[in-house]
């Protein structure tokens, strides 16, 4: 299969209507510009001085989207060099210095993490094992503060993943094959 790169715009905040590369990889696929601007209308009082985790970073569509809108810290995590690549580029383009972007597998990461984080943001490839991997990992590192945020994506038609009981759904949405849930974090 031939990889292209292919581009995003950023909906909202400080890099508004910005145009963002991102190398195409099998099973990337940014999350819909309608999910993002209803996630980020859900998050707008909590982004802002936020660190947040963007754990299948892919495109960074969700970690860009959190930076323009005022979050202090992203930590973009992909297992793809050539996607991680892009995302420090563009991290470079836009003169953010205290962001991370890590190249390394997401489960892997989340187990030697010692950083807590306001928000997550899960959207990892569909129809793999690693959204309830990564859902059960942060929880059992605690890797979410308290009255904390968790945005997980998955396939629409496929069995939601199980939540810890410290999870309650606050808001969910579906577009496409795309169905989106964001999660507050009590404990």
């Amino acid at each position: 299969m031939k990889h292209h790169s292919g581009k995003l715009r950023i909906i909202g905040g400080k890099y508004k209507g910005r145009q963002i590369r991102f190398t195409a990889a099998e099973g990337l696929r940014p999350t819909a510009e309608r999910i993002r601007e209803t996630l980020f209308n859900w998050l707008q009082i909590h982004i802002e001085t936020s660190n947040c985790l963007d754990l299948f970073a892919g495109s960074g569509a969700l970690g860009f989207e959190a930076l323009s809108r005022g979050a202090k810290k992203v930590v973009f995590v992909e297992s793809n060099r050539k996607a991680a690549s892009m995302i420090k580029q563009t991290l470079a383009q836009l003169s953010s210095i205290n962001d991370a972007v890590i190249n390394q597998e997401a489960t892997s990461y989340l187990t030697k993490c010692e950083q807590k984080f306001e928000i997550v943001f899960l959207d990892p490839p569909y129809k793999s094992e690693l959204l309830q991997k990564s859902i059960d990992a942060l929880h059992l590192h605690s890797l979410i503060k308290i009255n904390g945020w968790a945005y997980i994506e998955y396939a629409e038609h496929s069995d939601p993943p199980e939540v810890p009981d410290t999870w309650e759904l606050y808001r969910s949405t579906k577009a496409g094959d795309a169905k989106a849930c964001l999660y507050r974090v009590s404990d």
